[in-house]
Protein backbone atom coordinates (compact mmCIF):
# COMPACT_ATOMS: atom_id res chain seq x y z
CA UNK A 1 0.00 0.00 0.00
CA UNK A 2 0.80 3.68 -0.30
CA UNK A 3 1.62 3.60 3.10
CA UNK A 4 3.77 0.61 3.51
CA UNK A 5 7.45 0.03 2.02
CA UNK A 6 8.83 -3.11 0.22
CA UNK A 7 12.17 -3.08 0.81
CA UNK A 8 14.64 -6.65 -0.25
CA UNK A 9 16.84 -6.93 2.80
CA UNK A 10 20.30 -9.52 2.17
CA UNK A 11 22.80 -10.40 4.44
CA UNK A 12 26.70 -9.46 2.94
CA UNK A 13 29.30 -12.37 3.01
CA UNK A 14 30.94 -13.51 4.47
CA UNK A 15 28.21 -14.82 7.21
CA UNK A 16 29.55 -14.83 10.30
CA UNK A 17 27.03 -15.54 12.58
CA UNK A 18 24.29 -18.28 11.92
CA UNK A 19 25.97 -19.26 8.39
CA UNK A 20 23.66 -21.90 7.62
CA UNK A 21 20.37 -18.93 8.26
CA UNK A 22 18.47 -16.87 6.09
CA UNK A 23 20.47 -14.95 3.65
CA UNK A 24 17.55 -12.66 2.36
CA UNK A 25 14.26 -11.34 3.56
CA UNK A 26 11.86 -9.30 2.24
CA UNK A 27 10.12 -6.40 4.00
CA UNK A 28 6.76 -4.55 3.96
CA UNK A 29 7.40 -1.90 6.83
CA UNK A 30 5.51 1.70 7.07
CA UNK A 31 8.47 4.35 6.83
CA UNK A 32 7.65 5.79 10.43
CA UNK A 33 8.81 2.50 11.88
CA UNK A 34 12.17 4.05 11.70
CA UNK A 35 15.51 2.55 10.60
CA UNK A 36 15.47 0.71 14.30
CA UNK A 37 12.74 -0.83 13.23
CA UNK A 38 13.78 -2.10 10.41
CA UNK A 39 16.97 -3.68 11.57
CA UNK A 40 14.92 -5.23 14.81
CA UNK A 41 12.58 -6.88 11.63
CA UNK A 42 15.44 -7.85 9.81
CA UNK A 43 17.10 -9.35 12.36
CA UNK A 44 14.47 -11.54 13.48
CA UNK A 45 13.55 -12.93 9.93
CA UNK A 46 17.49 -13.59 9.01
CA UNK A 47 18.47 -15.02 12.49
CA UNK A 48 20.85 -12.46 13.28
CA UNK A 49 21.98 -10.07 15.15
CA UNK A 50 22.31 -7.07 12.89
CA UNK A 51 24.10 -3.64 13.09
CA UNK A 52 23.20 -1.50 10.11
CA UNK A 53 21.05 -1.24 6.83
CA UNK A 54 23.30 0.24 3.78
CA UNK A 55 22.10 0.76 0.22
CA UNK A 56 23.97 -1.47 -2.88
CA UNK A 57 26.62 1.32 -3.23
CA UNK A 58 27.79 1.11 0.47
CA UNK A 59 25.91 4.38 2.13
CA UNK A 60 24.28 3.28 5.19
CA UNK A 61 20.47 4.18 5.52
CA UNK A 62 19.39 6.86 8.25
CA UNK A 63 15.83 7.10 7.37
CA UNK A 64 13.44 4.78 5.39
CA UNK A 65 11.52 7.83 3.96
CA UNK A 66 14.36 8.51 1.63
CA UNK A 67 14.22 5.22 0.01
CA UNK A 68 12.15 4.19 -2.83
CA UNK A 69 9.79 0.83 -3.14
CA UNK A 70 11.41 -1.98 -3.74
CA UNK A 71 14.72 -1.06 -2.76
CA UNK A 72 17.55 -3.95 -2.32
CA UNK A 73 19.33 -3.78 0.96
CA UNK A 74 22.69 -4.73 2.55
CA UNK A 75 22.10 -6.12 5.95
CA UNK A 76 25.42 -5.59 7.85
CA UNK A 77 25.66 -8.09 10.78
CA UNK A 78 27.17 -6.71 14.28
CA UNK A 79 29.99 -9.06 13.84
CA UNK A 80 31.25 -7.18 10.34
CA UNK A 81 31.02 -4.35 12.12
CA UNK A 82 33.08 -4.50 15.39
CA UNK A 83 35.54 -6.52 12.62
CA UNK A 84 35.30 -3.22 10.51
CA UNK A 85 35.83 -0.81 13.41
CA UNK A 86 38.81 -2.89 14.94
CA UNK A 87 40.77 -2.68 11.45
CA UNK A 88 39.87 1.33 11.61
CA UNK A 89 41.16 1.59 15.32
CA UNK A 90 43.88 0.13 14.46
CA UNK A 91 44.72 1.98 11.68
CA UNK A 92 44.17 5.13 13.67
CA UNK A 93 47.03 3.96 16.23
CA UNK A 94 49.48 2.66 13.34
CA UNK A 95 49.03 6.33 11.73
CA UNK A 96 49.31 7.93 14.56
CA UNK A 97 52.29 6.78 15.32
CA UNK A 98 53.57 7.27 11.80
CA UNK A 99 53.02 10.98 11.65
CA UNK A 100 54.82 11.79 15.70
CA UNK A 101 51.30 12.56 16.84
CA UNK A 102 51.64 10.73 20.35
CA UNK A 103 55.28 11.93 21.34
CA UNK A 104 57.76 11.91 23.76
CA UNK A 105 55.27 10.80 26.63
CA UNK A 106 52.72 9.90 24.36
CA UNK A 107 51.90 6.66 23.88
CA UNK A 108 52.45 5.45 27.67
CA UNK A 109 49.40 7.65 28.74
CA UNK A 110 47.47 8.60 25.36
CA UNK A 111 44.65 6.77 23.68
CA UNK A 112 42.28 6.66 21.22
CA UNK A 113 38.55 4.72 21.84
CA UNK A 114 36.16 3.33 19.53
CA UNK A 115 32.66 2.32 20.44
CA UNK A 116 31.70 -1.05 19.13
CA UNK A 117 28.86 -0.36 16.70
CA UNK A 118 25.12 -1.56 18.02
CA UNK A 119 26.48 -2.25 21.52
CA UNK A 120 27.23 -1.12 24.90
CA UNK A 121 31.17 -1.84 24.51
CA UNK A 122 33.69 0.49 23.16
CA UNK A 123 37.69 -0.89 22.18
CA UNK A 124 40.62 0.25 23.49
CA UNK A 125 44.48 -0.20 23.42
CA UNK A 126 46.60 -2.53 25.12
CA UNK A 127 48.63 -0.93 27.49
CA UNK A 128 51.27 -3.25 27.38
CA UNK A 129 51.64 -2.98 23.41
CA UNK A 130 53.31 0.23 21.57
CA UNK A 131 51.08 1.96 19.00
CA UNK A 132 53.06 0.86 16.26
CA UNK A 133 52.24 -3.01 17.29
CA UNK A 134 48.55 -2.56 17.75
CA UNK A 135 46.54 -4.65 15.66
CA UNK A 136 42.52 -5.29 14.96
CA UNK A 137 42.69 -8.27 17.24
CA UNK A 138 44.95 -6.94 19.87
CA UNK A 139 42.20 -4.11 20.75
CA UNK A 140 40.23 -4.90 24.10
CA UNK A 141 36.64 -4.89 24.11
CA UNK A 142 35.16 -3.55 27.67
CA UNK A 143 31.45 -2.99 27.60
CA UNK A 144 30.79 0.68 29.33
CA UNK A 145 29.69 -0.87 32.76
CA UNK A 146 32.66 -3.35 33.38
CA UNK A 147 34.86 0.26 32.15
CA UNK A 148 33.26 2.13 34.59
CA UNK A 149 33.49 -0.46 37.49
CA UNK A 150 37.46 -1.01 36.41
CA UNK A 151 38.48 2.42 36.43
CA UNK A 152 37.04 2.71 39.71
CA UNK A 153 38.97 0.11 41.31
CA UNK A 154 42.27 0.47 38.87
CA UNK A 155 43.84 3.13 41.93
CA UNK A 156 43.08 0.27 44.58
CA UNK A 157 45.61 -2.01 45.89
CA UNK A 158 45.68 -5.50 44.47
CA UNK A 159 43.14 -4.23 41.33
CA UNK A 160 45.52 -3.08 38.90
CA UNK A 161 45.25 -4.78 35.41
CA UNK A 162 48.63 -3.88 33.48
CA UNK A 163 46.81 -4.34 29.76
CA UNK A 164 44.59 -1.42 31.11
CA UNK A 165 45.45 2.58 32.11
CA UNK A 166 43.13 3.84 34.34
CA UNK A 167 42.83 7.42 32.74
CA UNK A 168 42.09 6.33 29.19
CA UNK A 169 39.73 3.93 30.57
CA UNK A 170 37.45 6.60 32.76
CA UNK A 171 37.42 8.83 30.03
CA UNK A 172 36.71 6.98 27.47
CA UNK A 173 33.40 5.12 29.42
CA UNK A 174 32.39 8.37 31.01
CA UNK A 175 32.52 10.34 27.19
CA UNK A 176 30.70 7.22 25.34
CA UNK A 177 28.10 6.96 28.34
CA UNK A 178 27.17 11.03 27.87
CA UNK A 179 27.64 11.02 24.21
CA UNK A 180 25.81 9.32 22.08
CA UNK A 181 26.92 11.02 19.12
CA UNK A 182 30.60 10.22 19.75
CA UNK A 183 31.77 7.03 18.10
CA UNK A 184 35.24 7.56 19.10
CA UNK A 185 37.45 9.37 21.46
CA UNK A 186 41.24 10.13 21.56
CA UNK A 187 43.28 11.91 24.09
CA UNK A 188 47.51 13.27 22.96
CA UNK A 189 49.90 14.99 23.52
CA UNK A 190 51.65 16.41 20.55
CA UNK A 191 53.89 19.42 21.21
CA UNK A 192 52.08 21.54 18.88
CA UNK A 193 48.53 21.12 20.35
CA UNK A 194 50.08 21.79 24.05
CA UNK A 195 52.08 24.84 23.20
CA UNK A 196 48.66 26.36 21.39
CA UNK A 197 46.66 25.07 24.62
CA UNK A 198 48.96 26.83 26.88
CA UNK A 199 48.04 30.00 25.43
CA UNK A 200 46.28 32.32 27.78
CA UNK A 201 43.42 33.07 24.52
CA UNK A 202 43.85 29.43 23.37
CA UNK A 203 42.97 28.69 19.62
CA UNK A 204 42.32 32.29 17.32
CA UNK A 205 41.12 32.60 14.01
CA UNK A 206 44.30 33.91 12.43
CA UNK A 207 44.49 31.06 9.92
CA UNK A 208 42.35 29.02 7.48
CA UNK A 209 42.42 26.08 10.33
CA UNK A 210 41.94 28.42 13.14
CA UNK A 211 38.82 29.86 11.12
CA UNK A 212 37.31 26.11 10.47
CA UNK A 213 38.04 24.80 14.38
CA UNK A 214 37.28 27.83 16.53
CA UNK A 215 33.79 27.38 17.21
CA UNK A 216 34.78 23.11 17.66
CA UNK A 217 36.86 23.88 20.25
CA UNK A 218 36.57 24.05 23.89
CA UNK A 219 39.48 25.92 26.31
CA UNK A 220 39.85 24.29 29.82
CA UNK A 221 42.65 24.21 32.50
CA UNK A 222 44.36 20.73 33.19
CA UNK A 223 43.76 19.63 36.53
CA UNK A 224 45.61 16.14 36.99
CA UNK A 225 42.55 14.93 39.50
CA UNK A 226 40.26 15.60 36.63
CA UNK A 227 38.05 12.33 36.11
CA UNK A 228 36.13 11.27 33.84
CA UNK A 229 32.37 13.00 33.98
CA UNK A 230 34.43 16.19 34.80
CA UNK A 231 36.26 15.84 31.29
CA UNK A 232 32.72 15.22 30.13
CA UNK A 233 31.70 18.43 31.80
CA UNK A 234 34.46 20.29 30.03
CA UNK A 235 34.43 19.00 26.60
CA UNK A 236 30.10 19.98 26.57
CA UNK A 237 28.70 19.83 22.82
CA UNK A 238 32.23 20.59 21.56
CA UNK A 239 34.18 17.73 19.67
CA UNK A 240 38.10 19.20 20.51
CA UNK A 241 38.66 20.44 23.72
CA UNK A 242 42.50 21.96 24.24
CA UNK A 243 43.82 21.72 27.78
CA UNK A 244 46.01 24.45 29.37
CA UNK A 245 49.79 22.81 29.53
CA UNK A 246 48.67 19.99 28.43
CA UNK A 247 47.09 18.52 25.25
CA UNK A 248 43.88 17.78 23.13
CA UNK A 249 40.39 15.70 23.42
CA UNK A 250 39.32 14.85 20.14
CA UNK A 251 35.64 13.30 19.70
CA UNK A 252 34.28 12.00 16.12
CA UNK A 253 32.18 9.85 14.75
CA UNK A 254 34.53 7.58 13.54
CA UNK A 255 38.13 6.76 14.21
CA UNK A 256 38.60 8.85 10.76
CA UNK A 257 36.64 11.65 12.44
CA UNK A 258 39.15 11.79 15.31
CA UNK A 259 41.77 12.42 13.06
CA UNK A 260 39.49 15.00 10.77
CA UNK A 261 37.05 16.22 12.95
CA UNK A 262 33.78 17.36 10.83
Amino acid sequence: SAETLRLYVHREEPKLDNPNGPCSTLLDIAPSAGVDGALRLASARLQVSLSSLATESGTTVTSLAALANDTTLRALEASHAEAAARRELAAAYRLFHMYGLAPFDGESINFIAARVPGSDSFLLNDYTLLWEEVTASSLLRIPLLEGERAGAAQGQPGHRNPRLNEASLEGATAVFQNRSDVACFLHSHTLDTATVASLEEGLQPVSQAGIMLANMVAHSHFDFYQDGPETVRLLGGKNIMLQKWHGMFVAGGRPRGGLFPP
